[in-house]
């Protein structure tokens, strides 16, 4: 349930300061008039971590998977329990581990910024 409360918050956090980012133009005024030549990025980063039951850091396999269940990332957490996945923008995702018995997921909607979770999966326990 902690994982859920603080991965919407920050997600809620994130979304508040792109939609404010986005409101206020972004910067300041351009003499630009023409198209814009800057393309959205196709992919982004997003970091995670994993720990046991004690708060330890686990390295343990991670999937990301689409909304019609195809894989579209894997991966591990490093010795320090930390992972970095390069994931689709624009996409509804389900990230989790993806070792035996785990059922703890966490869904989300990537946009064309990276993506740090609020909260570590835990090895080992039920969502």
């Amino acid at each position: 349930m902690d994982l859920v409360r603080h991965s919407v918050a920050a997600l809620a956090s994130a979304c508040l300061f792109t939609c404010l980012f986005t409101a206020c133009g972004g910067g300041g005024e351009t003499a630009e008039t023409g198209p814009s030549t800057v393309s959205a990025p196709q992919t982004v980063q997003l970091e995670g971590c994993v720990v046991d039951r004690h708060d330890q850091a686990r390295v343990a396999a991670v999937r990301v998977l689409g909304e019609d269940g195809r894989l579209l990332a894997s991966g591990s957490s490093n010795a320090h329990g930390v992972f970095k996945l390069s994931v689709p923008t624009g996409k509804p995702l389900v990230v989790g581990l993806d070792v035996p018995g785990a059922d703890q997921s966490l869904a989300l909607f990537t946009t064309d910024n990276n993506v740090s979770l609020g909260a570590c999966f835990r090895e080992g326990a039920a969502s």
